[in-house]
C-alpha cells in the first residue's frame, strides 16, 4: 500500500512540476483578419539568464507543421515582453489547427485550438446577411414585448381577482 501511495504521490509531483514550467509563456490572443492570422504572445523573462532568448511558433494539424517561424529577441529584466506575429495563412486549407508556441530546443509547448475556413452550417449562414440580421432583432424584439404584454395582462387580472378563503363549509372575503 505504501508503495501504491508514493507512485502516486511522484506522479502528481511530476505532473505539477511540468505544469508550472511554461509559466514564463502564454498565448494572449488568435485573431482572423482577411487571410491574416494575428497571433500575441507574452514572455516572462524574469528567470532567464542571457541577452536574446528564441521561440519556435508551430501551426500544426493531424497531418502534421503546416507552418513555422522562429522568433528571436532581447530581454529586459524589467517586465514581462509582449510579442505579436501575422502569418498569411490562404495558402492553409481550411480545418482545425493548433497553434504551439514554446522555447527553441525545448520539447514543451504551450497550444491553442484555431479552427480556419468559412464556417458551415452555423448562425453566420443567415446573420451574416444585413437584412437578415435586422428581421432576427425585429423578431426577438417582438418576443420581448409578447411576454411582457401577457405578463402585465395576467399580472392585472390576477390583482382584480377577489380572493376568498375557506374556514369548513363558511366563505370569507380576503381584506386588501
Amino acid at each position: 500500500m505504501k508503495k501504491i501511495f508514493l507512485f502516486v504521490l511522484c506522479f502528481c509531483l511530476i505532473i505539477s512540476v511540468n505544469a508550472s514550467e511554461m509559466d514564463y509563456l502564454e498565448i494572449r490572443n488568435l485573431s482572423l483578419e482577411e487571410g491574416i492570422l494575428n497571433v500575441s504572445y507574452v514572455f516572462d523573462n524574469s528567470g532567464f539568464i542571457g541577452d536574446s532568448v528564441s521561440i519556435d511558433i508551430f501551426i500544426v494539424n493531424e497531418t502534421g507543421v503546416v507552418y513555422s517561424y522562429r522568433d528571436g529577441f532581447s530581454i529586459n529584466k524589467d517586465s514581462m515582453i509582449e510579442r505579436e506575429f501575422a502569418v498569411d495563412i490562404t495558402r492553409i486549407s481550411s480545418g482545425e489547427y493548433y497553434v504551439m508556441i514554446g522555447l527553441v530546443g525545448h520539447k514543451e509547448f504551450i497550444e491553442k485550438k484555431i479552427v480556419l475556413g468559412e464556417p458551415s452550417l452555423t448562425g453566420n449562414v443567415i446573420i451574416d446577411n444585413p437584412f437578415y440580421k435586422k428581421i432576427g432583432y425585429v423578431v426577438f424584439l417582438l418576443i420581448v414585448v409578447i411576454v411582457i404584454f401577457l405578463v402585465v395582462r395576467n399580472h392585472e387580472k390576477f390583482k382584480t381577482e377577489e380572493k376568498y378563503f375557506f374556514i369548513g363549509k363558511k366563505k370569507f372575503k380576503k381584506k386588501k
